[in-house]
């Protein structure tokens, strides 16, 4: 930059950030989340991050308000499970019985 005459620019144009996304939106431009430097990236993976965990603080506050909630649920739903595995056994073994008493009147029909 020297050798050729060039200067760079350092300027700060983060003041102007608010305009420039306001703009940028309204004509329906594209906006990446980040300048596209790796500080920049670097700051952006952070905050994501850190949304992240504040969407799981706020779901695991929520879940923990309900607690009592889902423990009710969850209770009448393994007492359904449970009626329901009895009811299947007890089919079942009805089943079996019928199949017995079938087999025995075929071979009663075939002597």
């Amino acid at each position: 930059a020297e050798r050729e005459g060039i200067e760079g620019v350092f300027e700060d144009f983060r003041p102007y950030y608010d305009e420039a996304t306001r703009r940028s939106r309204a004509l329906g431009m594209y906006r990446q989340n980040y300048c596209g430097c790796r500080i920049s990236d670097e700051e952006a993976t952070a905050e994501r991050a850190e949304h992240k965990a504040q969407r799981a603080a706020a779901k695991q506050a929520e879940r923990a308000e309900h607690a009592a909630e889902i423990a009710v649920a969850e209770a009448e739903l393994k007492k359904h499970r449970a009626e329901r595995a009895a009811y299947d056994k007890k089919q079942a073994r009805k089943r079996a019985i019928l199949k017995s008493l079938r087999e025995q009147a075929k071979q009663k029909a075939s002597e």
